[in-house]
């Protein structure tokens, strides 16, 4: 009968066709997501570079600020001394002094909490890079875990239809050949 050597023959072209497709899957699968996690890593890298911009970007807007403030507080004192001179009074009088004095403190203080301002929006910034950084060391290890399991799965591949091919084949013990009772020998 030559029908079971045939279905037998197609049972291990299928079973190599199987192992075949399954070492394909799991390195096309394996390339795709670790494709993913490197455009994943790199736009992270570039989202961590422009967070450092950012952050450079606002404490030389808020050292711009704190100079005009500074400008500002200036042109204020400057203002109120000629007005105080216009008055016929003497400069020197304790109320012109105290108001000079309150006028350059509080533009001191505008000024510096433009700075902290700036400070601040610049480690918010920075913050956010290193969020930005994590995310590039995470899609770095996922990179490398989808081509271990890449690898992984062509093992269990091969393994699974190694398996079935021992399975598949003939007995040895069994065939053995019969001799019927009673024969001669």
């Amino acid at each position: 009968m030559i029908a079971p050597a045939i279905l037998g023959t197609i049972g291990t072209i299928a079973t190599v066709a199987q192992v075949g497709l399954g070492i394909a899957g799991s390195i096309i699968g394996a390339a795709s997501e670790a494709e993913a996690a490197r455009q994943a890593a790199n736009t992270a890298a570039k989202n961590k570079e422009i967070a450092e911009e950012n952050a450079v970007r606002a404490l030389l807007i808020s050292q711009e600020e704190q100079f005009d403030t500074d400008m500002e507080t200036a042109a204020l004192l400057g203002e109120q001394e000629a007005i105080q001179a216009g008055s016929g009074l003497r400069m020197d009088s304790g109320s012109f002094i105290q108001t000079r004095k309150a006028a350059r403190q509080l533009g001191r203080i505008d000024a510096l909490n433009v700075r902290e301002a700036g400070r601040i929006r610049a480690e918010a910034y920075r913050n956010e890079g290193d969020a930005y950084a994590a995310d590039q060391a995470a899609a770095q290890r996922a990179e490398g875990n989808a081509v271990l399991s890449g690898w992984l799965g062509v093992g269990q591949s091969i393994v699974g239809g190694a398996s079935k091919l021992v399975s598949a084949a003939p007995n040895r013990n069994n065939a053995r050949m019969r001799v019927p009772s009673g024969a001669l020998i």
